[in-house]
């Protein structure tokens, strides 16, 4: 039968075929590879929910997918004014801690400028990426130049989990590889956070084996460039009048990667009486609404000016449809209306006096499509 697990940490989704398999085994992370002696229940056939996002993460199957879009901080200081207690830590000790203006690197290859060049001397960095993981050990082995600090930080609360190398150590020295062996007791999300110092000279720091690849869940964001993640829209059939500015549709959307784009798209049926046009907003989490000023580099969506409608479109109501490609490098709620803004009265989804409407209904006219929506606004979020 199928069965749906709600957690504080995330849901649990698949087909159980067998007693051998319980929900308490899904509940506790005991569930994997090993423990599924029928085949009826793969990992493949597992998904695991990140509440706060509603991002889906499924089982790592290899290397490449482990090491595939980690975040990097660049420069972040000086590496005599590093955190040497993991307390300090802001990145280590903070789940949350922002990395919206992290880049996107490869953890398996050099991403530093690897120069000795004096501008990249005697600093440090970190690298980072979010996981679910199940209970187990895992070894993980890799390469830095020079000194290493990797940790688990467990989602919500709890005291971040030292994987392998020191904190405290800051000095620059002992460059050469590693290998650390962790035993995670238990399942949940963790970001696995790795901080470098270089004291001179070549700097590196990046991994080159896992052993426990299952043990880790990434986020399904790890697909092609361009793939469809999500997809929500808003449309209404309302006709409505006025003056001035007013908003006519808004909806939000909460992307699964900061790398990803928001590609908008979707029409405005209308009419007016003199010159309008279309305008975007936009507003990141709780934050205020701001109007994009780039798409034209006139303040309007969809490329007519304040020509979008004008006098001369008294026959009736016209479509004007609108694209637009948004990157916000977040992954809270992202959220987006489309308005209208007359210079005399504006007619929405109808004609000015009555007797026109895009599908016919009015005027005493049969409408051929009385489900069908008219104005509307599409949000899809594009994997970067």
């Amino acid at each position: 039968m199928p069965l749906v697990l709600s957690g504080s940490t995330g849901i649990v989704e698949g087909n159980i075929a067998s007693n051998a398999i319980t929900s308490s085994k899904i509940a506790s992370g005991a569930i994997s590879a090993s423990s599924i002696a029928d085949g009826s229940l793969t990992p493949s056939k597992l998904s695991i929910t990140y509440a706060p996002t509603g991002q889906i993460f499924e089982q790592c199957s290899s290397f490449s997918q482990f090491v595939s879009r980690w975040k990097f901080s660049g420069i972040a200081g000086a590496r005599t004014s590093a955190p040497t207690t993991a307390a300090s830590d802001p990145v280590i000790s903070n789940f949350n801690y922002n990395m919206s203006s992290w880049g996107d690197v490869d953890a398996s290859t050099i991403y530093t400028a690897n120069s000795s060049s004096s501008q990249y001397e005697n600093y440090y960095w970190y690298i980072r990426k979010l996981f679910y993981i199940t209970a187990g050990s895992f070894t993980l082995a890799g390469s830095v130049d020079d000194d290493i600090a990797v940790y688990l930080t467990p989602y919500g609360s709890g005291t971040p989990i030292l994987v392998g190398g020191n904190i405290a150590d800051n000095d620059g020295a002992n460059a050469g590889g590693f290998s650390y062996t962790c035993t995670v007791a238990t399942s949940g999300f963790y970001y696995l956070t790795a901080r470098g110092i270089d004291g001179g000279g070549g700097d590196n720091l990046y991994f080159t084996s896992l052993t426990g690849v299952s043990n880790f869940w990434v986020p399904q964001s790890n697909v092609t460039a361009g793939s469809v993640l999500q997809t929500v829209y808003n449309s209404t059939n309302a006709r409505t009048t006025w003056g001035g500015s007013s908003t006519v549709l808004e909806t939000s959307i909460t992307p699964q990667s900061t790398s990803s784009r928001i590609l908008i798209s979707g029409v405005l049926y209308g009419h007016a009486n003199d010159d309008s046009y279309m305008f975007l907003e936009y507003k990141i989490g709780g934050g205020s609404w701001v109007k994009d000023s780039t798409l034209n580099g006139d303040n309007t969506l969809g490329g007519w000016g304040d020509h979008c409608w004008s006098h001369s479109s008294n026959t009736g109501p016209f479509p004007s449809p609108f694209h637009a490609v948004f990157w916000p490098n977040t992954t809270q709620t992202v959220s987006i209306r489309v308005g209208v803004n007359a210079e005399a009265t504006f007619y929405l989804n109808r004609g000015s006096s009555g007797s026109f409407s895009w599908d016919g209904s009015e005027g005493g006219n049969t409408n051929p499509n009385p489900g069908i929506s008219k104005s509307t606004i599409i949000l899809q979020e594009i994997a970067g």
